[in-house]
């Protein structure tokens, strides 16, 4: 929409017309001093057509996870953010994001040196766009048609911010699971069917932690209010089709599935066993991988 293609409107009116046509409220005065001259709404809005999009479904997914929104002051801006912990994860998102809103060059993605206990440190991902901020606040109901349409982009995105794969040794025996949590059911239950109807990956829900439980989360301690829940994919060939049809974009996550699936086939369960830590160590809750493994042809 150009503001001069009907030169007989006012303020009101060209902010009544961004609703109808973007579905996203511009305050009158905000149009007023664009039509002024006083303040130019490129690079700052962010306004774009809205439509289906494999971008857009991974953003979704992604937001219904690690991604939240947050309202930066003084300026008042609307800023979508992301803060991760692995560089390919704030990139893929960063990139898919550009492209929703038809930017040329995606935004410089921001390091943070400080490590938290782990020893890692944070990748920032930001941009201003109340449209934007307004769909993805939208009930997963509202959404449901851009998931369905692109449903590996969407899981991608739910599972790269809310999902592992997770090697168990056990009894002698190595098992491979892909798991996410949650605290919102409904998002869960809305997962497990978009990847049973669309390519067959049979899954379970079952409860994980009791609100109240506190976990660290960008530098800080932060007390969840409400229960989690887990949605588990155990099956090995449901595990190996997650991995083939969706998976992830962050390649720790993405090389443990892998590498967990490749030991599986190669050796069984119990073979696998003998051979998995000699690939992979622990580290607090994370599997990493040894130096020594790294870049090898494997056994």
């Amino acid at each position: 929409m150009k503001l001069g293609e009907s030169p007989e409107w006012n303020h009101r009116q060209i902010a009544a017309e961004l609703q109808r046509r973007y579905g996203t409220r511009v305050p009158d005065s905000t149009v007023y001093f664009w039509i002024s001259g006083r303040s130019n709404p490129i690079g700052h809005w962010n306004v774009f057509e809205l439509r289906p999009s494999r971008e857009l479904a991974y953003v979704l997914g992604v937001m219904k996870g690690d991604g939240f929104r947050t309202t930066y002051q003084p300026q008042g801006k609307e800023e979508i953010r992301l803060c991760v912990r692995d560089f390919d994860f704030a990139e893929h998102f960063n990139r898919a994001v550009a492209r929703v809103l038809e930017r040329e060059r995606p935004n410089r993605i921001r390091f943070e040196s400080q490590e938290d206990k782990d020893g890692a440190a944070f990748f920032h991902a930001r941009y201003s766009s109340i449209q934007l901020s307004e769909v993805l606040d939208r009930d997963f109901d509202q959404l449901r048609p851009i998931a369905e349409e692109f449903p590996g982009d969407f899981l991608q995105g739910f599972y790269d911010s809310d999902g592992s794969a997770s090697p168990n040794l056990h009894g002698g025996r190595l098992s491979l699971k892909v798991q996410a949590s949650n605290t919102n059911l409904h998002t869960l239950s809305n997962a497990q069917n978009l990847m049973l109807e669309n390519f067959g990956i049979a899954s379970f829900i079952s409860p994980g932690r009791a609100a109240g439980y506190s976990s660290l989360a960008y530098h800080r301690v932060v007390t969840k209010r409400k229960p989690s829940y887990f949605l588990t994919i155990a099956r090995r060939e449901s595990v190996r089709t997650f991995s083939r049809a969706i998976g992830f974009s962050i390649g720790r996550k993405q090389c443990v599935l892998d590498d967990g699936l490749d030991l599986l086939d190669r050796f069984g369960s119990r073979g696998a066993a003998s051979h998995w830590p000699e690939l992979y160590e622990r580290r607090g809750r994370r599997w990493t991988k040894r130096a020594t493994a790294l870049g090898g042809k494997g056994f």
